[in-house]
């Protein structure tokens, strides 16, 4: 018996009508503001206030009518709502709009009454004699949530406006819509559009609904239109031509309506006036000069670049320099020596005759073939004075000299492997 009651227990559900221990209510649907949804207590719509599904108290602008919170129109007491509002005296339209008007009125004959200076229908609607009108109240174009009369948010791409009761374009989002004739996402004058409407650029002096009539000088007007020219003589005013000579030559000052600076320069302000230089050159009493220590050598203005600024070490100032006792230096060699001194290893050193015989005596045994040392006057040097072997007795290479040290390398690559 208990199963069978157990099995009936967990066959009930919501909606069936039947309140069980985890249920507050259950009126069979599934209806919301009606006093109980999903089976528990919920207040009816626009009721601030309730107990057990009933509603003790409205939102404001509502009154509680049988137990329904019923939207008051009565209150409007600015002449615009005065104005645009009326009444609707079909019944059936209350459900529809969801907007309610309840008036007592004493006298039951009456058929008509004055709500907010507005003439409306009464009808009767009920057992307690009250009387119903209908306020419509007036749709915000392109507003998506509102309250009575007012807006609280516009749809997108739309602005609230301070007073609320109006959705304007939004200028500025990149969007055209409604009455912009465009919208360039900025708020800067004389760029073609601003504050969402065409306009003339800042070259026109005589703008009528936006078309052009007049151009500053060196600007020509076409079809309402100014336009610059480069070429014909005149630089146009609020552009970007900086001269015009009237040709398209190179090389007299002004090449493209751009003046022509003087080398290594990459802008200036006229020909004879440089602002900023190429890179790898500075700016020098308005000249650009190489930049010596940058380890960056400029052809044919530079030498040499060691980066640094020590005298006599073989660069200086960028320059091929030799030692403060060379007389004559080529390429940072020097070739003459000053007086009292003399090359020695290709610098310049004091005059000593004994030092010099040694050197001399020195040179005569490097410079004897077949010693195994190599000199600059002999092409080789292999130690002996016999021909075949690659160098021969005068120490100059022999025509097969390159193909005997081919088969040496491969054989020794091949013992390796």
């Amino acid at each position: 018996m208990n199963e069978k009651r157990l099995k009936q227990y967990s066959k009930k559900k919501c909606g069936d009508l039947i309140i069980t221990c985890d249920e507050e209510c259950d009126d069979g649907n599934q209806v919301e503001y009606d006093g109980c949804y999903m089976c528990k207590y919920s207040c009816p719509l626009n009721c601030s206030k309730c107990q057990f599904g009933k509603c003790k108290q409205c939102q404001p602008r509502y009154e509680l009518i049988n137990g329904y919170c019923k939207y008051n129109c009565d209150g409007y007491e600015i002449q615009d709502d005065q104005e645009n509002r009326n009444c609707i005296n079909r019944i059936n339209n209350l459900i529809e709009n969801g907007h309610y008007q309840h008036n007592l009125f004493n006298n039951e004959n009456s058929k008509y009454t004055l709500v907010s200076s507005l003439t409306c229908n009464l009808q009767d609607f009920g057992i307690f004699g009250y009387f119903y009108n209908q306020c419509r109240i007036p749709v915000i174009q392109y507003c998506k949530e509102s309250l009575y009369d007012k807006c609280l948010e516009c749809d997108e791409y739309y602005k609230l406006e301070y007073n609320k009761y109006k959705c304007t374009p939004l200028c500025n989002d990149g969007i055209v819509i409604e009455r912009e004739q465009c919208d360039d996402q900025n708020n800067i004058q004389f760029d073609g559009c601003y504050k969402c409407q065409q306009s003339c650029l800042l070259e026109c002096i005589n703008c009528i609904e936006n078309k052009c009539y007049q151009c500053l000088d060196g600007w020509q007007l076409i079809d309402y239109s100014c336009y610059q020219y480069c070429g014909d003589g005149q630089v146009a005013k609020s552009s970007m031509e900086q001269c015009d000579d009237g040709n398209y030559n190179d090389g007299d000052g002004c090449y493209e309506c751009k003046f022509e600076c003087f080398p290594f320069c990459r802008s200036c302000a006229d020909r004879n006036t440089c602002l900023v230089c190429e890179q790898y050159f500075e700016l020098y009493k308005n000249s650009c000069k190489p930049i010596c220590g940058d380890d960056y050598i400029i052809i044919g203005l530079e030498e040499c670049e060691d980066g640094n600024d020590i005298p006599y070490d073989g660069c200086f100032n960028c320059q091929f320099q030799c030692e403060k006792e060379c007389q004559i230096c080529q390429l940072g060699l020097c070739i003459e020596c000053i007086e009292g001194y003399i090359i020695l290893k290709d610098y310049c050193e004091v005059y000593n005759q004994t030092q010099i015989m040694d050197d001399e005596e020195d040179a005569q045994i490097q410079n004897k073939c077949g010693n195994g040392i190599y000199s600059n006057d002999e092409e080789c040097d292999d130690g002996n004075l016999v021909d075949d072997d690659g160098c021969s007795i005068l120490c100059e290479i022999e025509s097969n000299w390159f193909y005997l040290i081919c088969l040496i390398i491969i054989f020794q690559q091949s013992q390796i492997k």
